[in-house]
This record gives C-alpha cells, structure tokens and sequence, in this order.
C-alpha cells in the first residue's frame, strides 16, 4: 500500500457463506483491491436507499466479522473432510483428502507421541459442534488441540 492511501476496512463482512458486504458511507475515489486464488469472484457495487443502508450497517455490527469468523475457524477440522493421516514430527498433522490434496494441522504445543502414534480420536469442540474437530487424543490419554489447519497440496 502506497503511504499516500488509507485503508478504510475490508470489504467482505460474511453474509452467509461465501457472501459478503460492506457499507461505504463516505464518497470519494476508491480503488478495490481483491485478492482470491482459485475461486471465482464476483463484485457488484451498488447505490442503496437510507433505509437500506440502516439494516447493512444493523447486520454488520451486530455479526463476527469475517477475520472473526476466520480466527474462529482455522483450528478446525471438517468431520469427513479427509480419509487418512499421517504425523510428521509431534507437531504437524497430515490429513488426506486424497493422494494430493487435504490438511495441514498445527498444534498450539507440541503433542508428545503423535510421531510413533498408530491410532487416534478426533474430538470434537466442547461447544457441542459434532461437524468439525478441534483436537486430537492419543491412545495414552494426551489431548492435542489444533493452532492452524491449512489446505495443503501434498507432494
């Protein structure tokens, strides 16, 4: 970002998924700048009534924002997102999709024996979510929990 421009907020405040929004009040130049890889976009910039205005800014301050959302999420784990696995080290998990493709965990702290592990449990959060998984548990009753998991191109 060049000194001269200010950064006034990001645009996309999730709307369900997948979809966003987000309410400039102020008139101006702008310039958007979209970053995506590998999905397709679509941005409409629209003018809306007082009205309208009113209940995009209702729905934007009263939800997570989609950094929240993402802070939220990026320790979990989809339940039936991968098939198999394999630990590297006591610190990252590999979870397959497929031969190529799945899921790169990281642990808060390191998980003591998941290096020679041969079985584990994925425990789902204590929030009572049963579609997503927050932590592992080793045979010898350590509980690991996830820090980071990222898609991942295995090689």
């Amino acid at each position: 970002m060049a000194p001269a421009e200010k950064f006034i907020g990001t645009v996309i405040q999730l709307d369900g998924t997948g979809n966003g929004l987000k309410l400039f009040e102020n008139g101006g130049e702008y310039r958007l700048t979209i970053v995506a890889n590998n999905v397709n976009w679509e941005l409409e910039i629209s003018e809306v009534s007082k009205e309208q205005a009113a209940a995009i800014e209702r729905r934007t301050t009263s939800e997570p924002s989609l950094q929240e959302l993402s802070r939220q999420t990026v320790g979990l784990v989809r339940e039936g997102s991968f098939e198999s696995w394999r630990a590297v080290g006591d610190d990252t998990l590999l979870l397959f999709a497929s031969a190529e493709t799945g899921w790169r965990a990281a642990f808060r702290n390191a998980c003591p024996g998941l290096e020679n592990a041969t079985a584990l449990s994925f425990v789902t959060p204590s929030d009572g979510r049963m579609d997503v998984y927050d932590s592992i548990l080793l045979d010898d009753g350590i509980r690991c929990y996830f820090d980071r998991v990222v898609p991942t191109i295995m090689e």
